[in-house]
């Protein structure tokens, strides 16, 4: 059961890269993407919720099966932040270089 998990969860990690990838002109992508993400998220924190009220949750191998999900919503929440705030670094810059 555990590599079940673990399979689809790769698999929905590389679905999301691959639309993530595709292009911006291109609406399509955007919600299988949004899909992906939500159930990336989703089961990290049914996951982490799990973990606080079981001991058998706690295990390594039980981590082992959900690090997919983890490790998924993880980058896309980073690089969400790291976009943001190159955004406002640039905006920032802008601002500082404009004259008066």
């Amino acid at each position: 059961m555990g590599w079940i998990i673990r399979l689809v969860g790769w698999g929905i990690c590389i679905a999301s890269a691959f639309f993530a990838a595709g292009s911006r002109s291109e609406r399509e992508y955007v919600i299988p993407f949004s899909y992906c993400f939500a159930i990336l998220v989703g089961v990290s924190v049914a996951y982490f919720l799990a973990r606080q009220f079981s001991e058998s949750w706690k295990s390594k191998v039980v981590r082992s099966h959900f690090t997919p999900y983890i490790g998924g919503a993880t980058a896309y929440l980073l690089f969400c932040i790291l976009v943001k705030g190159f955004y406002i670094l640039v905006a920032v810059f802008r601002m500082a270089t404009e004259p008066f």
